[in-house]
């Protein structure tokens, strides 16, 4: 019986010995590996898709701002012109009582 003790010996001290950490990383990777690559993936994808929406909505948001940026050009356009035209009313109304009040000497 001593050999095969002396076998047995032999062979548990060929076999060898892992580190503790390791072990605990393999039985990491079986228990949760493929959720947590299943989780990194949904992460990326997630990621990606923010990325998307983030470029989407500067473009709208840059959109928007020119659109604010013809309607503010439009606007003073016309309020340049309404004032253009309150001045040329004034000047055909202070005509026209000039010439009442021209009308009105004659007399």
């Amino acid at each position: 019986m001593s050999g095969r003790r002396e076998a047995i010996k032999t062979a548990a001290d060929e076999t060898p010995q892992q580190d503790p950490a390791a072990t605990i990383n393999q039985v990491r990777e079986l228990l949760f590996g493929e959720a947590n690559r299943s989780f990194d993936q949904r992460t990326t994808q997630l990621d990606a898709k923010i990325d998307q929406l983030a470029a989407e909505m500067n473009e709208r948001f840059n959109q928007v701002e020119r659109r604010i940026s013809e309607l503010q050009a439009q606007t003073e356009e016309r309020h340049q012109a309404t004032i253009a035209e309150i001045g040329d009313a004034i000047v055909q109304l202070g005509t026209s009582v000039r010439s009442m009040g021209a009308i009105g000497r004659k007399r």
